[in-house]
């Protein structure tokens, strides 16, 4: 049994969705050479050395709307208000020279809600002999009635600390752990029905509802190194993660249509299927990839620019949901009925990771001695690989761009960030226009 309709919201996991911090917000996140305020516990540990003052920054979206689209005419809209990052830097030390820097931060790099609603006419292809599954031969039930309603949403939460030491005057390094609290739901409702004037008869009931969640420790390290004035290059490694826990999957699926069961050309039988599960105590699976970042930064009085790869190693297969049981029943007017129960891993939980390499692009202008303009390009594609039924392979770029002000206290910025991606694959378009603020105090 197969169908040609679309099946779900967006389900979208790529690693960098959101750009975090204060300026690395609004710079495409490109600041592994050159950071060097609270969010240098994300980019790198290292920049935490030279931060000049203590200081508790933020920076969210506070309004965020993310447009899904499937084909023509199917999208939603989601609003969204979401906390990117709040971190802090404390100062160890005598003044300008301090013997160490700490920090810590909060951070959310993935939080992405898609819903979905589609109402459209479509075709269904329906098995002619059920009991027999080494029997592909079927027919198609056109101008069938086809209603989804879909949500998605993928999350990350980390909090973490880390802390730098200077090695002489252009030598900086720090390390970091991390706890990943990752969030997963999916919840999908479907219906496809024929007219009841129409032949042959079909109705199908489709109901699924998945929720899974993570922790794991992440280990993190990096470098900074001045190379001549006003150039510096950065390396910033992030060890793989794993953790398994228990979840909820529930499922209700009810088929039934007619079957010409004897090929005599008149349908002359009916025939239903009906597959439940109902479990609060699944296996269910994540994995974080070993990821490794290089960025090269000029840095002068008026302006810096600085350009970021960050590459993620592939992951081998694993199943996200393990073994679930499912209870069928199945029975035709005259071929009679079927009950068994199966402990089973369901294929479409199955899931791999390609390796991935992203561009960030930052660069920010000094236009008073108090006021800046900050623009940045970033991409963030896909890592889903050829074993993933679940995860959508949307390649993503963004743009970044807004102005900062600075005080002897405190520093503000508000900025847009817009993003868009495409799987090729299925149709499915992912935009995002987001307002974002950000500031610090410095104490």
């Amino acid at each position: 049994m197969a169908t040609n309709s679309p099946a779900q919201s967006a389900r979208v996991n790529n690693y960098n969705r959101i750009p975090i911090g204060e300026l690395g917000g609004l710079q495409g996140g490109a600041l592994i050479a050159r950071v060097n305020d609270a969010s240098a516990s994300w980019y790198n540990p290292a920049g935490l050395i030279k931060a000049r003052r203590d200081s508790i920054s933020g920076n969210a979206s506070l309004y965020e709307q993310v447009i899904t689209t499937v084909g023509a005419g199917e999208s939603t809209g989601e609003f969204q208000s979401i906390p990117n990052f709040v971190g802090g830097v404390n100062r160890v030390g005598n003044g300008g020279d301090p013997f160490f820097v700490w920090g810590w931060s909060v951070v959310s790099p993935v939080n992405f809600t898609s819903s979905l609603e589609v109402d459209r006419k479509t075709e269904f292809e329906l098995d002619r002999t059920p009991f027999d599954l080494s029997d592909d031969n079927s027919y198609t039930a056109e101008n069938t009635n086809f209603r989804l309603s879909s949500i998605s949403r993928m999350s990350i939460l980390a909090p973490g600390i880390s802390v730098a030491i200077a090695l002489g005057d252009s030598f900086r390094i720090g390390i970091g752990v991390r706890m990943y609290n990752v969030e997963l739901l999916n919840q999908e409702g479907t219906t496809e029905y024929q007219d009841v004037d129409k032949s042959p008869y079909l109705n199908l009931v489709r109901n699924t509802y998945l929720k899974g969640s993570w922790s794991m420790i992440r280990n993190e390290a990096g470098m900074q190194l001045d190379l001549w004035e006003g150039l510096s290059i950065g390396f910033v490694y992030k060890a793989p993660c794993q953790a398994k826990s228990k979840g909820t999957y529930r499922t209700y699926y009810l088929q039934s249509y007619d079957l010409n069961i004897d090929n005599a050309g008149s349908m002359d039988t009916r025939f239903t299927r009906y597959v439940r599960s109902d479990s609060d105590d699944v296996d269910f699976e994540y994995r974080l990839p070993e990821e490794y970042g290089i960025g090269l930064a000029w840095d002068s009085d008026t302006w810096a620019i600085e350009i970021d790869f960050k590459h993620y190693k592939k992951i081998e297969p694993f199943n996200l949901v393990g073994r679930v049981d499912y209870l069928w029943q199945q029975q035709t007017h005259l071929a009679g009925y079927l009950e068994q129960e199966d402990v089973v891993i369901d294929p479409r939980y199955r899931y791999s990771a390609v390796e991935v390499t992203n561009m960030h692009i930052g660069t920010v202008l000094k236009l008073t001695d108090a006021f800046f303009f900050n623009l940045g390009y970033y991409t963030d594609y896909a890592p889903a690989g050829k074993d993933n039924d679940f995860f959508d392979k949307v390649n993503i770029e963004g743009i970044t761009l807004g102005f900062s002000s600075f005080s002897q206290y405190t520093s503000t910025s508000i900025g847009y960030v817009q993003t868009q991606g495409k799987d090729l694959e299925t149709e499915l378009e992912v935009n995002t226009y987001s307002i974002v603020i950000a500031g610090s105090f410095y104490y």
